[in-house]
């Protein structure tokens, strides 16, 4: 990550606190006594112009898509035939609660897949 006047400019007074900046993989060392929150401060400016970060929509779909792929009943749905899980259904949705439940299972992994389809 290169290091611009502009980035230089944002930093303002914290650019006081840096004692190097590695321009190539943008790690920072600090001078002695910067405090946490000055720290903090820093990493934030830099976070922003950093073309290697990770897009905040994107680290959004990363997040549901391992919470769906951690969910019992998801992963029950990916490994069995469609007769299994209708099958599923029968036997473990048995109330408004379970129905609830099991829609809002589905819901997630809906919106995984329509997340990837459509953007």
């Amino acid at each position: 990550m290169k290091l611009g006047k502009t980035i230089w400019n944002e930093l303002n007074a914290l650019a006081a606190k840096v004692e190097l900046i590695d321009h190539e993989s943008g790690a920072v060392r600090f001078k002695h006594g910067t405090t946490q929150a000055e720290i903090d401060a820093v990493n934030a400016i830099l976070a922003l112009h950093n073309p290697l970060a990770e897009d905040p929509q994107e680290a959004a779909d990363n997040a549901a898509t391992a919470a769906a792929k951690s969910d019992n009943v998801i992963q029950y749905l990916v490994t069995h035939t469609p007769a299994e899980c209708a099958a599923y259904v029968n036997a473990n949705v048995n109330n408004l609660a379970d129905a609830k439940a099991f829609l809002g299972k589905v819901a997630m992994a809906l919106s995984v897949l329509a997340r990837r389809e459509f953007r």
